[in-house]
């Protein structure tokens, strides 16, 4: 059984592009406050067009989670058995060095760049950009990562690597459910999750939105888990069929939105079927001999590589962009400068840090799995 999906990495790669293109939007107020018909055709096609997508950042989050759900659960699948010491040190490896350089980074530039007020940027950009130099208590809750505290203050894209590492602290005892268990039990107790967030969000809202997220990456391991069956059933229905389901679930994944102002019940229940769309997309993806072709382009395996690092500094380059060159230079180019700022950052961040972290990872796994063995 193939356990390797380049597809799926890419997958992964554009979707981080896509939150890149969310955030470098809404730093303009039309698209984060609402684009209307007098906003300019740009503005509308962006808004009323299929490349409502470059604003579909939150949908590429959920789509993050449910991969993860699959990837990670590799390794329990299929007789593997790994420990949950070692699946600890690789993911706390996997995901801490990286986002712990890039989260001090955002620190010392709050603190050492001058603020930037300009009428013409949205909410969001100000909001974002005005903050006050972050405290050590900051940082540090930051550093931890798990706790509870204002995701917004340093880099808006804390909130979901927060959900992210509590989800992977039980990630093993998902796996030990839903793979061991039927099917009519596993899905009724993963959507009891979702009425179980409502009844937190006002009582623990932080621990709400983890609980909230949990059918995402259970969504993922079931697919991992049932994935020759589900390919096989998805293989056997005509073409149209199989493009229709692939063009519905990315639909839903990014054209189905909520607003700040949603309820978080409603926001909950339109999540998790995001969710559940974004594991259908990924069944699609690994069963299309098309999409494959596209997806294994060196480009789109690039942008899967540096995926993580380019999630983590997207941000704080852009507001470090904006606030050193928007009074001389033309917003276009200060964003085509971050942009470009981002990748190469991104890129030096895989290979100087990510990859010699996975690589020590996995050191320390075998020296583990030798020091065990008798």
């Amino acid at each position: 059984m193939k356990t390797n999906y380049a597809e799926l990495h890419s997958l992964r790669g554009i979707a981080a592009l896509i939150v890149v293109s969310t955030h470098f939007l809404i730093v303009l107020p039309q698209f984060y406050s609402g684009v209307t018909l007098h906003s300019g055709w740009l503005s509308v096609l962006l808004k009323y067009t299929p490349l409502h997508v470059l604003l579909g950042g939150h949908g590429s989050v959920l789509l993050f989670f449910a991969l993860s759900g699959f990837v990670l659960s590799q390794a329990f699948l299929g007789g593997r058995r790994m420990s949950y010491g070692n699946y600890l040190v690789r993911r706390i490896l996997r995901i801490l060095p990286a986002y712990w350089l890039a989260i001090v980074t955002a620190c010392v530039m709050a603190s050492a760049l001058p603020g930037f007020n300009d009428a013409g940027l949205s909410v969001w950009y100000h909001e974002s950009a005005q903050q006050p130099a972050p405290t050590l208590d900051v940082v540090m809750s930051h550093l931890l990562l798990i706790g509870s505290f204002d995701t917004e203050r340093v880099n808006p894209v804390v909130w979901s690597l927060v959900h992210e590492m509590r989800i992977s602290i039980i990630f093993p005892l998902l796996v030990a459910f839903a793979s061991r268990r039927a099917l009519p039990l596993v899905i009724p107790v993963t959507l009891t999750m979702v009425p179980l967030a409502i009844l937190l969000d006002g009582i623990a809202p932080s621990i709400a939105g983890t609980v909230e997220y949990v059918p995402v990456f259970v969504f993922g391991i079931l697919l991992a888990t049932h994935r020759q069956v589900l390919s096989e059933w998805f293989l056997a229905k005509r073409v149209a069929f199989r493009r229709a389901v692939a063009v519905a679930a990315f639909l839903t994944i990014y054209y189905l939105r909520t607003s700040p102002t949603t309820p978080f019940w409603i926001g909950s229940v339109v999540e998790c079927l995001q969710g559940f769309a974004a594991t259908v997309l990924m069944l699609a993806a690994i069963n299309s001999a098309n999409a494959g072709r596209l997806l294994r382009i060196n480009v789109a395996r690039f942008f899967g590589d540096i995926s993580y690092s380019l999630y983590l500094w997207h941000i704080p380059i852009l507001i470090a962009a904006i606030k050193l060159l928007n009074a001389s230079l033309p917003l276009a180019w200060v964003m085509l400068i971050a942009l470009c700022g981002s990748i190469v950052v991104a890129t030096l961040s895989f290979h100087l840090i990510e990859r010699p972290f996975m690589a020590l990872a996995k050191a320390i796994v075998s020296q583990r799995h030798k020091l065990a063995v008798p």
